[in-house]
């Protein structure tokens, strides 16, 4: 009885969780990152994004749309990662990310 008390409290934490998230992009104040964060989540498209560097990787990364159109160096290499081609990842002037990159890669190639 203990066990379905604790996969119950569960559920309802997952599902309390992903409403916050849902609802988390309403309280970010830029315009432009609160509709890419809409966009994130269903919510939104990446048409209404203005900043068009922004907008592309939120075309890239969510509608298919290619990684040549970002316009900074270390967020195209990283969106072709994403992709699966590390080719770029050495480039990325930060470390984290560059891991990121390296490992998302890896993984899209599995």
């Amino acid at each position: 009885m203990k066990n379905r008390h604790i996969c119950l409290a569960m559920l309802m934490l997952g599902a309390s969780s992903l409403a916050f998230a849902q609802s988390d992009c309403s309280a970010i104040q830029d315009s432009d990152q609160r509709a890419y964060c809409n966009a994130r989540e269903g919510l939104g498209q990446c048409e209404s994004i203005s900043d068009g560097n922004l907008a592309a990787i939120c075309r890239a990364e969510l509608e298919g749309g290619s990684c040549y159109f970002i316009k900074d160096n270390d967020q195209r290499a990283y969106c072709f990662g994403r992709q699966g081609d590390d080719s770029d990842c050495s480039s990325i002037s930060d470390s984290e990310l560059r891991s990121q990159c390296y490992a998302l890669a890896k993984r899209r190639r599995r």
